[in-house]
């Protein structure tokens, strides 16, 4: 199995509506090919991590970088993994927009710069482990 995170911004920004329509194709996507992740929006910007058979993640991650809802797609992070972060989630999905993120002083430092700023890009693990404290808080 591999785990894949990347970062993209979106062509525009989506609505509520946009982003759950997204979201539902990618359950069915996802559940599909045996893979499972996360997904965080923010202001147009896109972090999202699979997980799951590396055949499957690599055939998620073309489609993604075909979208033409998205640019600048760029793979952060790939890794051999034993065991799955995210085990019972086709897709969990967290719109940072959402006000009870917003507002939590543990995740305001994430929200300070985007996705795509070369934090993320230079110290990959730490855009995982803020994937992973997402998951934390939702469960």
């Amino acid at each position: 199995m591999i785990s894949l995170v990347y970062i993209s911004s979106t062509v525009g920004l989506l609505r509520r509506d946009e982003l759950l329509s997204i979201l539902e194709k990618s359950r069915e996507n996802n559940a599909k090919h045996q893979v499972t992740g996360l997904l965080a929006y923010f202001d147009g910007n896109v972090m999202q991590v699979l997980e799951g058979p590396e055949a499957g993640v690599m055939e998620i991650s073309h489609k993604i970088e075909k979208d033409t809802r998205h640019r600048n797609v760029t793979v952060l992070l790939t890794a051999e993994i034993d065991e799955r972060h995210f085990p019972d989630w086709r897709m969990a999905f967290v719109d940072m927009n959402d006000e009870k993120f917003i507002e939590n002083p543990a995740f305001s430092a994430f929200l300070n710069e985007p996705f795509t700023s070369e934090k993320y890009k230079n110290s990959p693990s730490f855009a995982m482990a803020m994937l992973v404290s997402f998951k934390e808080s939702l469960t």
